[in-house]
């Protein structure tokens, strides 16, 4: 997470965890209902790290999340028997670098 005054942006690994994609965009979707509903203006953004189609299928139907939410498509999958540490020096192209 950064932040410079006022605007924070927050970096998301959208591909981990059992549940995954669906999940990750639900906790953004209950995030714009609780706080951007009230406050468009809010200066909060999302880099939602992981497969662009499945992310922008389930975001296409949030109207609040639409200006606060950038998707970074990262093409390939951390296996879940990966040790992190290999992760980080070889997987440039996955969302758990990225993110």
């Amino acid at each position: 997470m950064s932040s410079s005054g006022n605007n924070v942006v927050i970096s998301i690994d959208a591909m981990g965890g059992d549940l995954g994609v669906k999940s990750v965009i639900g906790g953004l979707k209950r995030f714009a209902k609780t706080y951007l509903k009230e406050n468009d203006a809010l200066d909060v953004h999302f880099l939602v790290h992981g497969d662009k189609t499945p992310i922008e299928k389930l975001l296409k139907r949030s109207r609040l999340l639409k200006n606060h939410v950038t998707v970074v498509h990262t093409p390939d999958v951390v296996p879940m028997d990966a040790k992190a540490s290999a992760v980080m020096r070889n997987s440039r192209t996955t969302s758990m670098w990225h993110a």
